[in-house]
């Protein structure tokens, strides 16, 4: 069959999806935020994901309305599916997406989605919806599918390429429709063939709770035992000697970003239809990953004796390597501490300025300003440590290592010259 797909949503999964597809396929390209459409156009990515010069071969499109003259018969639905305020998921784009897909969908198309959802939503939610408003019959006239996406965003993240892709369908033909779609794009050792919808969107939410449960485990650790003078480093060290202990995947750290700061929500919100008494473990493991900024802020504050310190905090998005800043908690960390009084600033040049003020109200700096009580460095990045970062602090003042940077990458720091390892000021820095 000759394929011709329309991805809807062109963020760092769309796009990615949309660069790969175009190198077989005819690719439509589809998103609300016109002026990320325009950037595309120029050749310009800040998902920092693709090679940009496949960007010319995507034929976008201004509204949705206009596919008419294309005649699509795949979707791919990339949109994103956030929280509420109240932690509540929110389907919004992706039931508008759907929606909007359904009045042009026609016999033999197939739909896929790809955004992250609670069990049951493509079947459920998605697919009467497509039902409903194309007056079609899904497995009959046309198919659908669930394929989550799999991918980290920045330059160092993993691509589609690197990736076992799951694939779902709503019926067996469906499968084989959807098995053939990424096979464009996918050996077959890099697709794996789920027995259900729901198996898919399960699994998916699966992979980052799991990462969520181990992450609150250690941040546990390592909160006790910095309020109890253990040295939680140490701890850990020790404790990876055993032949079946493994933590090299996970690290304490404050869990922001749109997978795991995210997706449990989904889950817990599934689970508690259940209302099962003996449930709870993902609740409290995101409880305990939602406290880490405040017992930062905390542990920053009791070492300054200062009613308004001024504090620096190195990095803002929500990890290492990115310039993502979606649901960063460096942001709640900043919060906590502008709200106890303290004078705080943020540094961090490979995010987009714009959009941090834009969502967050901050303007970032482009260096650290001379005199600080606290330079707190919140990713583990050697290149947000200046040569002259001693010259910073106050007489009193201290560098706090959160993500240990200094111990793991010292020797890296100062091979690359991006400090003078001699002056490093190593009696006024502190960990966990």
């Amino acid at each position: 069959m000759d394929y011709k797909i329309c991805i809807v949503g062109l963020g760092y999964v769309g796009i990615q999806l949309a660069c790969e597809f175009v190198k077989k396929v005819p690719v439509y390209g589809y998103d609300t935020n016109k002026e990320k459409i325009q950037q595309y156009k120029n050749g310009i990515d800040n998902t920092q994901s693709i090679d940009t010069t496949l960007l010319d071969d995507i034929i976008y499109i201004n509204e949705l309305s206009d596919i008419d003259i294309y005649n699509p018969n795949v979707w791919i639905i990339c949109v994103p599916t956030p929280i509420d305020k109240n932690k509540k998921p929110d389907i919004t784009m992706l039931t508008k997406a759907i929606t909007n897909v359904a009045f042009y969908l026609k016999k033999g198309d197939t739909v896929i989605i790809e955004s992250t959802v609670a069990p049951k939503t493509t079947r459920e939610i998605c697919i009467p919806t497509l039902e409903k408003i194309s007056l079609l019959k899904c497995n009959e006239d046309f198919y659908v599918g669930f394929s989550p996406e799999r991918l980290q965003p920045g330059k160092n993240g993993k691509k589609i390429k690197q990736i076992t892709k799951l694939i779902s369908g709503s019926s067996d033909n469906a499968l084989e429709k959807v098995y053939d779609i990424y096979h464009l794009i996918l050996p077959k050792n890099r697709l794996h063939k789920c027995s259900s919808l729901e198996v898919a969107e399960t699994s998916k939410l699966l992979e980052n709770i799991k990462r969520d449960v181990n992450i609150a485990l250690l941040n546990e650790f390592q909160m006790i035992c910095s309020d109890t003078g253990i040295n939680f480093h140490d701890v850990l060290e020790s404790a990876e000697t055993k032949f079946n202990f493994n933590s090299a995947t996970y690290r304490p750290g404050m869990v922001g970003g749109h997978c795991i700061g995210v997706d449990p929500y989904y889950f817990i919100n599934y689970e508690n239809e259940y209302n099962k008494e003996w449930y709870g473990l993902i609740d409290s493991a995101r409880t305990v990953n939602e406290v880490v900024p405040f017992f930062l802020a905390n542990n920053i504050l009791n070492r300054i004796n200062k009613e308004h310190p001024r504090i620096t905090i190195l990095g803002f998005s929500f990890k290492e390597n990115c310039n993502d800043i979606r649901n960063t908690k460096i942001y709640d960390l900043y919060k906590c501490l502008t709200d106890a009084g303290a004078e705080v600033y943020i540094v961090d040049n490979k995010c987009n300025k714009k959009l941090v003020k834009e969502q967050y109200d901050i303007d970032l700096l482009d260096e650290i300003l001379i005199g600080n009580d606290c330079i707190f460095v919140a990713l583990n990045e050697p290149d947000l440590i200046p040569h002259d970062i001693e010259s910073k602090l106050y007489d009193d003042g201290f560098i706090f290592d959160y993500k240990g940077l200094f111990k793991d990458y010292l020797d890296d720091i100062a091979n690359n010259n991006l400090i003078d390892k001699n002056k490093i000021p190593f009696d006024r820095i502190i960990t966990l």
